[in-house]
């Protein structure tokens, strides 16, 4: 089973609150094969078991299945702007929270594809990067 118990000094409460009170918390830790090799996915602090076992058999299910798969960069001519693109809204829509996809969508759109966004990622370099990050 990848659900570990252990104490801690001040427990949270189901809300995130902490309870000032000591008590055990359960950790979740899954190993899985991904593409590019094995990982190791964790998220520690859930309040009771039943809550660790119901994450663990989500995300199991979500490390199985990816809904998104990287490309590799070298594999297409395609542009800075298609694959960020692509990249939010396959990667983004499952994996974020609706403020954080919107926060990344508007950082896209306009801080990254105004300077090289027609950049082929084929040909983006180091250089290209750090002048996008003096414009912030």
């Amino acid at each position: 089973m990848a659900i570990s118990a252990r104490k801690v000094q001040n427990k949270r409460d189901g809300n995130g609150v902490l309870t000032g009170k000591p008590g055990t918390v359960y950790d979740v830790n899954i190993k899985y094969n991904a593409p590019e090799g094995k990982k190791t996915y964790s998220k520690k602090g859930f309040a009771t078991k039943k809550e660790a076992t119901q994450h663990e058999a989500e995300m199991k299910t979500k490390l199985a299945n990816p809904v998104y798969t990287p490309i590799v960069a070298s594999q297409g001519k395609q542009t800075v702007k298609e694959y960020l693109e692509e990249w939010v809204e396959n990667h983004g829509k499952a994996n974020l929270r609706s403020s954080t996809f919107a926060g990344y969508k508007s950082h896209i759109k306009n801080h990254i594809l105004p300077y090289i966004g027609h950049v082929q990622l084929n040909q983006l370099a180091p250089a290209m990067l750090d002048n996008v990050s003096t414009a912030f």
